[in-house]
């Protein structure tokens, strides 16, 4: 379903590395959830507005039952779906989430460009954030039909606003300590 080597070297042997391989059931979301998903999706994709509302457009979610992890030579197992997930009402920053992300996109747009632009490579051109939880955050940088979507983590779980806010200082205060 998904292939995420974004932390690699561009041309490096995926496998090389740790990967995981995700085996599940995949269900049509309950009518009654799906304003909820509809929510969620159209705030990572906020782009797909229009299509999410019609043309048949329906959620899906995976039901994770495990997962073979191979970490390097030697080192391969089976892990229980429950063990894969983590409970999203057991993150503190849950109610916390859309009012972090609009204080970052209106005040604070250029220390997520920065972000983009010194760990990511990319141009930092119209950063913005769309999710942000306890282990970390998500932003989408580019213009139209070019956009990037990447995940910061942070160095141990977050479970306030005060925290994360403590957080993106220091990891302003350290991109530029590595210059721009």
């Amino acid at each position: 379903l998904v292939q995420e080597s974004a932390g690699l070297a561009p041309g490096a042997d995926t496998q090389a590395h740790a990967r995981v391989t995700v085996l599940g059931r995949i269900a049509a979301v309950p009518a009654a959830e799906e304003d909820d998903a509809r929510a969620r999706y159209l705030a990572r994709h906020p782009q797909a507005g229009r299509t999410a509302r019609g043309h048949d457009f329906r959620f899906y979610a995976l039901s994770i039952e495990e997962a073979r992890f191979i970490g390097g030579f030697g080192e391969i197992c089976w892990v229980p779906g429950p063990s894969m997930v983590i409970d999203p009402s057991l993150d503190a920053l849950l109610p916390h989430r859309e009012p972090i992300c609009q204080h970052m996109n209106d005040d604070h747009a250029e220390a997520l460009a920065l972000f983009c632009r010194r760990f990511r490579g990319l141009s930092g051109k119209a950063a913005r954030m769309l999710h942000v939880d306890a282990h970390g955050f998500d932003l989408e940088e580019g213009e139209v039909g070019a956009r990037e979507r990447v995940r910061f983590e942070f160095a141990q779980p977050l479970s306030t606003p005060d925290e994360v806010r403590r957080a993106m200082v220091e990891l302003v205060r350290a991109t530029r300590a590595l210059g721009q």
